[in-house]
């Protein structure tokens, strides 16, 4: 498997991640908002989550589908 271009063991990844969520987490998450997606109850997948800044919630479990 490739490795990462920008992989977390760079030195200064971490400062650039809480950069770019301080830049772009306001407009995120106005869009959200807009998009009347987040509510009580509803399920979202967040993949690509960076620095996770934008993650709120809990996760109850996560498994494989089962075979069809």
């Amino acid at each position: 498997m490739p490795k990462y271009v920008l992989g977390h063991d760079l030195k200064g990844e971490g400062t650039r991640l809480a950069l770019m969520s301080q830049l772009l987490d306001p407009m995120h998450r106005r869009y959200i908002d807009a998009l009347g997606v987040v509510r009580p109850g509803a399920r979202t997948l967040e993949v690509g989550c960076g620095n996770g800044s934008m993650s709120h919630g809990s996760l109850n479990a996560l498994r494989p589908a089962e075979k069809q």
